[in-house]
C-alpha cells in the first residue's frame, strides 16, 4: 500500500496530514482491531474490541473494554446509482467499487443511449477519479449531442484517461483492505438491527430468508427490511450478505435494491410551487 503513494503524492500527503493531526491531539490509533460490542442500557458507555485475523474473525481471547459515549463505525461507501437505476440502465455487481453499478463502455456510456455515469454515481473510487470521470462523462456527452467531434473527444480523452491509469494502482490497493470480510458477520446475534430504519432485527429478517425470501423484493415485503427512508442504502450493502450466506446463494441472485422517488429528503418548501401550479 505504501509504494502506491509514490504514484499519487497527493493523497499520500493528505492521509500523512490525517495521521499528524490525530497525533497532535494525542488521539491512540489501533489498528487491527474490530468493535464486537457496544454497552449500555438508555446511553453508549462503553465499547468493546478484539484484534481481528485477515478475514474479520475476532480473537475474542483478546477482547479489551474502553469506556466511551461516542461510536462511528464505518465499512466502506455504497455508490448512489439510483438516478441510473430508475432510468433503466442495466446494473452489474462490483463489490471491489461498492456493489451495483452501471454497466458503462469505455466513454462512460450506459446501456440507455444518451445517459452516462461518472464518479460516486458508478462506483466509489474517491474524489480525483469522480472529477476525472465527469470530465470524460461531459465530453461524451458533448460529442453524443453533435457539439464536438470525434477528433476533439479523442484529444480530450486521452490525457484524462493516462491520468485515471496512474490512479488505478492506489484505487485497487484501497478497494482491497476496505472490502467486507466474512467475519464481520460473525458479530451478529439475533437482536441486532439490521435495518435500523424499520427497526428489524436480524431475528426477524433469518425467519423471513428460511421462509423463502431471497431476493430484495421479497425480503422488504414479509419483514420491512430495506423500506425505510434510506430505501436499503445503509442496510443492503450487509443484509445482502448475511442472506447469501443464510440462503446459499450469491449476492447477484439476490438482486440490488429497488430505487424509488424521492431520492433524498425534500422539504415542503420545494414540493410547495409544484402544487401551485396544478
Amino acid at each position: 500500500m505504501p509504494l502506491h503513494g509514490f504514484h499519487t503524492p497527493e493523497i499520500l500527503a493528505e492521509g500523512l496530514a490525517y495521521l499528524s493531526k490525530l497525533d497532535r491531539a494525542h488521539v491512540p490509533v489501533r489498528y487491527g482491531r474490530i468493535v464486537v460490542a457496544a454497552q449500555g442500557e438508555t446511553e453508549l458507555n462503553a465499547v468493546e474490541h478484539a484484534p481481528v485475523d485477515a478475514e474479520w474473525f475476532p480473537d475474542n481471547n483478546r477482547i479489551e473494554t474502553e469506556q466511551v459515549d461516542t461510536l462511528l463505525v464505518g465499512y466502506g461507501f455504497v455508490p448512489r446509482v439510483q438516478l441510473a437505476q430508475m432510468a433503466g440502465c442495466k446494473l452489474e455487481l462490483r463489490p471491489d467499487v461498492g456493489g451495483w453499478i452501471p454497466v458503462r463502455d469505455r466513454n462512460l456510456a450506459t446501456s440507455v443511449a444518451g445517459i452516462f455515469a461518472a464518479g460516486d454515481g458508478a462506483g466509489v473510487a474517491g474524489s480525483l477519479v469522480a472529477a476525472l470521470e465527469g470530465q470524460l462523462a461531459g465530453m461524451a456527452a458533448a460529442r453524443f449531442l453533435g457539439a464536438i467531434d470525434e477528433a476533439m473527444f479523442t484529444a480530450a480523452r486521452d490525457p484524462i484517461e493516462q491520468e485515471l491509469a496512474r490512479l488505478k494502482p492506489l484505487r485497487r490497493a484501497l478497494d482491497k483492505i476496505s472490502a467486507l470480510q466474512p467475519g464481520l458477520m460473525s458479530l451478529v446475534r439475533d437482536d441486532t438491527l439490521v435495518c435500523r430504519c424499520e427497526e428489524v432485527t436480524w431475528r426477524e429478517a433469518r425467519e423471513a430468508v428460511c421462509a423463502g425470501s431471497t431476493t430484495y423484493r421479497s425480503l422488504k415485503m414479509t419483514s420491512r427490511a430495506g423500506m425505510g427512508a434510506c430505501q436499503g442504502r445503509f442496510c443492503w450493502p450487509f443484509l445482502s450478505r448475511l442472506v447469501a450466506a443464510e440462503a446459499k446463494c450469491s449476492l447477484a441472485d439476490i438482486g440490488p435494491p429497488s430505487a424509488r422517488p424521492p431520492l433524498g429528503p425534500i422539504t415542503l418548501g420545494a414540493l410547495a410551487p409544484q402544487a401551485q401550479d396544478k
